[in-house]
């Protein structure tokens, strides 16, 4: 009875910090906001700013949604393989284990996964101006001469398109490694001599999140070219430009893909080499 009092206790203890912390971080949130609008009032634009202020926070509740489900479907893919996780406990001498409950270990993996979540698209916020800017139209009668695109593609387009693979990028790589570090850390990559030992459900879960991995730099290896007519990497337009950077991006792009197909093919067959070499190369 004492020790199921003792566990009631620490439960409520554990709510009331994790409401004092969510109280805590909403009342900053709130007073930022609060100031924020009087500065726009004063300014007689308090119009745009709502405007503005709905944008940012359909944006980030969009990117949101987008990273928890993948962040935390992922990772409860690995929850689902998992049988049970033991812990060394000792009691005076004896020293044995303890299975971690299941519900626990549900609860740090949805954990885990929305605070992923969270990290990852903290900056959503900040892609109200590219999406403001996304369709606009000018500039359609002007070309670069290297890749024939107008300029309004560079001004109202580009931006947008980066934004976007740059979070579809961070959300496969911190994925990609949280899967092989939690599927090392419960034996399902393991090595064995010289050889490297995958079970055949992390075979395919790891297949299929490099495959996503890969894709997200392809299309950042497509979108180079666009940013080095523009500018946007201090490069010069030379015939370096035009004869070795262009080329290179276009080679890395088609490189990744035929990495992309690779790690598909791993499904279904179970040789790490034909994953490992394309990665390495």
């Amino acid at each position: 009875m004492n020790r199921r009092r003792g566990l009631t206790r620490r439960a409520w203890v554990r709510v009331a910090l994790v409401t004092s912390i969510m109280l805590l971080l909403a009342g900053r949130w709130l007073a930022i906001d609060q100031v924020e609008r009087w500065w726009a009032e004063s300014l007689g634009v308090i119009a745009t700013h709502e405007a503005i202020a709905r944008l940012r926070l359909g944006l980030f509740a969009l990117a949101r949604a987008v990273a928890a489900v993948w962040c935390t479907g992922n990772l409860l893919l690995i929850y689902r393989s998992i049988g049970s996780v033991q812990v060394p406990r000792r009691l005076g001498n004896l020293e044995f284990v303890e299975a971690v409950p299941r519900r626990y270990l549900l609860w740090g993996t949805v954990g885990l996964g929305l605070a992923t979540a969270l990290v990852l698209s903290q900056g959503a916020r900040d892609w109200w101006d590219e999406f403001a800017l996304l369709g606009a139209n000018g500039g359609e009668s002007l070309r670069d001469p290297v890749l024939q695109r107008d300029v309004g593609y560079y001004l109202f387009s580009l931006p947008w398109q980066r934004a976007v693979q740059r979070f579809f990028l961070a959300l496969t790589a911190v994925v990609a490694l949280l899967t092989i570090l939690l599927y090392g850390a419960v034996g399902a990559l393991q090595w064995s001599g010289r050889r490297l030992i995958v079970s055949e459900v992390a075979r395919a879960h790891l297949a299929g999140v490099l495959a996503a991995f890969a894709i997200a730099l392809f299309f950042g290896f497509r979108l180079d070219p666009a940013e080095y007519v523009a500018g946007l990497h201090g490069v010069p337009y030379d015939t370096v430009l035009v004869g070795v950077r262009i080329p290179v991006a276009g080679a890395l792009a088609t490189l990744a893909l035929i990495v992309a197909l690779a790690s598909l093919g791993w499904v279904w067959v179970d040789r790490v080499a034909l994953v490992a070499l394309p990665w390495i190369g």
